[in-house]
């Protein structure tokens, strides 16, 4: 098992249930409130420990009392977190509006997770070199992700969730091993509306392995030699938040297990599949023992 680190965003979350999502100037009545752990960061790590595969997780905390539930949490969740405070910044928060088909809109506070620096991150230089696999989204300061996809691009497994999503310079594409875009961010990224188009664009420009999610339609593969599509997990879904971050959490946990990539995205359809059906973000990521289950059940 090769090792993991995480690098990303985390909050907390509160997520307020609705019939449906309130018009300009409208005031509505909510159903049900949950707080939870989140962010992309934490939410893809609790994904890779949540399958067994032992991972670090570098994250940003502002000096606030979020802060300590933020620590709480990791205690809860077991996530082996290195956690660096910035001074006078509160921590994240994300604000979400989940209406009773399953949408979601967001609203995020980015707080520290936006403030961290190169600077600081290089103080951890050891530990990122220590790893195989380096997980990376859009939730943190994007001059982060540029130094660590350039600094360990040649040596190290570079995954990047351009989520949200922003356009991506060409010249980092040729240094990053697995991109995994939703249609919409593939569609920012490349200027191309069709998801075979798009996936070729990043492939020209360097880009090894490209996974699109495409929600309720499953996802697809794309590389040089192969193109692999994914049918969905056919769930109930109440809540899709964290669903995007399971899928990529639970895919890196087994190609870091040296699982083949069908293999690997299949787990990971399952995994975002079975997220949806509970509440909240890191509260709603599956265990592996329920996976499994799943899978098994398939092959029968």
């Amino acid at each position: 098992m090769h090792k993991v680190i995480v690098i990303g965003s985390v909050n907390i979350d509160y997520t307020i249930y609705v019939d449906s999502f309130p018009r300009v100037g409208e005031t509505i009545h909510g159903y049900n409130k949950v707080s939870s752990l989140g962010g992309k960061g934490a939410n893809q790590a609790l994904a890779i420990t949540r399958a067994n595969v032992e991972n670090k997780f570098l994250c940003f905390l502002g000096d606030d009392d979020t802060s300590n539930e933020i620590k709480e949490n990791f205690d809860k969740y077991h996530i082996d977190a290195v956690p660096m405070t910035i001074k006078g910044v509160p921590s994240g928060n994300a604000f979400i509006y989940v209406d009773k088909d399953s949408n979601n809109e967001i609203i995020v506070l980015s707080g520290a997770n936006f403030e961290g620096s190169v600077d600081v991150i290089k103080k951890h230089y050891d530990l990122i070199q220590q790893s195989e696999y380096i997980v990376l989204q859009n939730e943190i300061n994007p001059l982060i992700n540029e130094w660590v996809i350039k600094e360990f691009g040649k040596t190290h497994h570079i995954i990047l969730n351009p989520a949200p999503g922003k356009p991506l310079k060409e010249e980092l594409m040729p240094y990053i091993e697995y991109i995994s875009p939703n249609e919409g961010e593939l569609k920012l990224i490349t200027k191309e509306s069709d998801v075979s188009k798009g996936a070729d664009y990043l492939l020209s420009h360097g880009v090894k392995n490209v996974i699109v999610t495409l929600g309720e339609k499953g996802s697809m593969y794309f590389s040089k030699e192969r193109q692999i599509k994914v049918e969905p997990y056919k769930v109930n879904p109440i809540d899709t938040v964290a669903a995007g971050d399971s899928f990529l959490g639970f895919f890196v946990s087994q190609i870091a297990s040296d699982k083949d990539i069908e293999y690997a995205l299949r787990f990971a359809s399952v995994g975002a599949a079975l997220s949806t059906t509970k509440k909240g973000a890191a509260a709603s990521i599956p265990s592996y023992d329920e996976i499994m289950q799943c899978m098994n059940k398939d092959t029968k």
